[in-house]
């Protein structure tokens, strides 16, 4: 992936907005909210623009603002087109315990199967509660994904430049880690489109990253890119057109077709290759789209965000027990493009 840098070194390097450009942002959100009882603390923060200091309280009160409202703040360059992480991805399981199930090529301080109990001292329920409230969805979720991961075009920097955290090992010791923050480009999106979930979508892309690159090399550096010949970047994969939006296999007898975004610069080109995998899968298929922005319409199963319930129900995914464990440690939903 490309060189990043620590959160440290980004933030030694940013230059602060010029009061003209902090102004020329605070009025385009007051032609947004113009109507609204954002106004008056908008016009409170023009009129200190030339005295302010603190660039991340200038970003924040222009986050507060535009929360408060139902909207997302996007924030200007040098943070639109980068994203801060940690070097693995935490997951939960079914009986909510937080794991690391991922972890970038090379980073050996913690593995795989790892179980994270407290973050910067905090229990881990509690730490992932907090984060979710700062999420313009406020949900637990994307609370959850934010611990490692955040887009920096729609979350501010990290306020720590290192997290402290204890887990138990796979073999039950307990052990304490301290792992700094970095900073990334995120790969562009495939279009500029704005009316879609931008944070989602920029997770979507930095997770691949991250985590397969391989899927970044088969689409030859273009986000969600059709392919002329289908392949498959893991064993057992049904071949497919496009492997950074869908993922398609057999999990015992039943289907299970992956749909990790439907921000595609060609949607009627996604709905053909949705149509030629479900035709190669078996009659009973699970379709997967959490996190993806999206749903469908479908007689086959459907499991998506609201639909945690469902990943034990054997009336609906039968005794297939190597599905339904794989869905409920999130290890299916993250498995292609993480």
């Amino acid at each position: 992936m490309p060189e990043a840098m620590s959160l440290a070194e980004f933030t030694a390097a940013t230059t602060p907005l010029t009061a003209a450009q902090r102004a020329a942002i605070i009025d385009r959100a007051l032609v947004q909210f113009g109507h609204t009882d954002a106004v008056h603390r908008l016009r409170a923060l023009r009129s200190c623009v030339r005295h302010l200091t603190d660039e991340r309280a200038f970003h924040r009160e222009l986050a507060a603002v535009h929360r408060a409202q139902g909207q997302t703040y996007l924030l200007p360059e040098p943070y639109a087109s980068r994203f801060a992480y940690l070097p693995f991805r935490l997951e939960r399981t079914a009986t909510s315990e937080y794991l690391v199930t991922k972890v970038v090529a090379g980073y050996a301080a913690v593995r795989p199967g790892a179980q994270v109990t407290h973050w910067n001292g905090t229990p881990i329920g509690w730490a992932v509660a907090l984060i979710g409230t700062q999420a313009y969805d406020r949900t637990p979720a994307r609370g959850l994904d934010s611990l490692t991961l955040r887009p920096l075009m729609t979350w501010l920097p990290p306020g720590e430049d290192t997290v402290a955290m204890t887990y138990l090992s796979p073999e039950g010791s307990t052990h304490s880690l301290r792992v700094p923050w970095r900073v990334g480009e995120i790969p562009a999106p495939a279009t500029p489109r704005q009316d879609i979930d931008l944070d989602a979508d920029a997770r979507l892309r930095a997770r691949k990253l991250l985590f397969r690159p391989d899927v970044v090399a088969a689409e030859g550096g273009h986000t969600a890119a059709r392919l002329d010949k289908p392949v498959a970047v893991a064993d057992g994969d049904i071949p497919t057109h496009m492997p950074g939006v869908l993922r398609a296999r057999v999990v015992g007898r039943i289907g299970h077709l992956r749909i990790y975004t439907f921000h595609v610069r060609d949607p009627a080109a996604l709905h053909t290759e949705i149509d030629r995998l479900l035709a190669l899968l078996p009659p009973t298929t699970a379709i997967d789209v959490r996190g993806a922005g999206g749903t469908l319409d479908t007689p086959h199963i459907l499991i998506d965000d609201h639909a945690e319930d469902l990943l034990t129900r054997r009336d609906v995914l039968g005794d297939n027990e190597d599905l339904l464990a794989q869905l409920n440690t999130g290890t299916s939903a993250t498995a292609n493009s993480p």
